[in-house]
C-alpha cells in the first residue's frame, strides 16, 4: 500500500488587514480567532502538520508569540507576496500537500477538509475543492500539492492573483493544474451567509451564532450554523450589508482628518465614524482617522 503523502496545513495569518487591523487575535467566545482555526484544524484526520505563515513586519511580532504559545510552527515572508510566503513555509515545514487557511476563518469544517484531501489522494490530483455549482457557506481553505505550488512561483510569480490569493490563480487558470471536485453537502447552505471576518459585524454575527446555539468555543459545526439559522434568518441582517471584496480588486485606503475636544466638540468625529463605517462595510476600503484637538481620544462608540 502507498504511503499517505504528508498534509501541512498552513494558515496565512497578519495583524495589518485593511479593513479590520488585527482581526486574527480579535476574541471570539473569549478566544483568538486563530485559535478557533488551530483547534478545528487540530480534529483533522488527514492533516499532520499545522503552521502559520505570516509577514516580517514589526507589528506581526505578537503573533510569533501567539505561535509559541500554542505550539504551532511559524514562518515568516515577505508582506506583499502571500505565494512566496507559502513557499518559505514549505521549505522550512515541508509536505507534500498544502491545505492553505486564510486566517480570517474560523469555522473551517474539519470533515469537509478530510473529504477534500482523500478524494485528491484517490485521484492523484493536483488540486481539490467544493464543486463551485453545488452552494456552500463553508469559506477559508484551498488544496494543492506541493510541486504545483512550487510550479506556480516558477511560472506564474509576477501574476497579481498568484502572489496575494494563490490557489485563486489556478480558478482564473483551469488548464494550470488537475482538480478534484466533491459535491457541496446541502445542509451546509443557506442564502446570504457570510463566515469570514472582515469586519466587526461579521464577529458580532459569529458572537451570535454561538450564543445562540451554546457551542463551546472552536466546536459549533457548518450543520448546527445551517440548522439555527434556519430557524433564526433574522440573525443574517448583522453583517448582510457587508460587501465581500472580490479576488485582483485593489486595496483602496481613506484618511479622515477631525476637530475634536472640549473645545470642538465631538460632532465632527462622530458624524465621520459613521461615513466611515459606510467606507469599510459597504466598500471594502480601509478607514484610518487623524484627530485633532483637546481630548479627542476620549470620544466613544467606536
Amino acid at each position: 500500500m502507498q504511503a499517505k503523502p504528508g498534509v501541512t496545513a498552513i494558515i496565512q495569518a497578519r495583524m495589518g488587514s485593511t479593513r479590520f487591523p488585527g482581526k486574527v487575535l480579535e476574541l471570539l467566545c473569549g478566544k483568538p480567532l486563530l485559535w478557533h482555526i488551530i483547534e478545528r484544524l487540530r480534529s483533522c484526520r488527514l492533516v499532520d502538520i499545522i503552521a502559520i505563515a505570516t509577514t516580517t513586519k514589526s507589528e506581526d511580532d505578537v503573533l510569533v508569540s501567539f505561535a509559541a504559545k500554542e505550539n504551532i510552527p511559524l514562518v515568516r515572508g515577505p508582506e506583499e507576496n502571500v505565494l512566496q510566503r507559502f513557499i518559505d513555509t514549505l521549505d522550512v515545514i515541508g509536505g507534500d500537500i498544502i491545505v492553505r487557511i486564510t486566517g480570517d476563518c474560523p469555522l473551517v469544517d474539519p470533515e469537509i477538509i478530510d473529504q477534500l484531501l482523500r478524494v485528491m489522494i484517490r485521484e492523484g490530483t493536483d488540486t481539490a475543492s467544493i464543486d463551485p455549482e453545488t452552494p456552500t457557506i463553508h469559506e477559508g481553505i484551498d488544496l494543492v500539492r506541493a510541486q504545483a505550488l512550487r510550479r506556480l512561483a516558477r511560472t506564474a510569480s509576477d501574476d497579481p492573483i498568484a502572489r496575494e490569493h494563490v490557489t485563486g490563480y489556478f480558478k482564473a487558470n483551469p488548464d494550470f493544474a488537475s482538480c478534484s471536485l466533491i459535491p457541496g453537502n446541502r445542509n451546509h447552505s443557506f442564502p446570504g451567509t457570510r463566515l469570514s471576518v472582515d469586519t466587526p459585524a461579521d464577529l458580532e454575527f459569529l458572537e451570535a451564532l454561538y450564543e445562540k446555539t451554546g457551542a463551546e468555543p472552536g466546536k459549533i459545526s457548518i450543520r448546527t450554523v445551517v440548522k439555527h439559522l434556519e430557524k433564526t434568518p433574522e440573525l443574517l441582517m448583522i453583517n448582510r450589508h457587508v460587501r465581500q471584496k472580490p479576488p485582483g480588486e485593489p486595496n483602496f485606503k481613506v484618511l479622515f482628518c477631525c476637530n475634536a475636544g472640549g473645545r470642538f466638540g465631538f460632532g465632527h468625529l462622530k458624524r465621520s465614524l459613521v461615513l466611515a463605517r459606510r467606507f469599510r462595510d459597504h466598500l471594502s476600503w480601509g478607514v484610518s482617522f487623524a484627530v485633532m484637538g483637546d481630548d479627542a481620544g476620549q470620544v466613544e462608540g467606536e
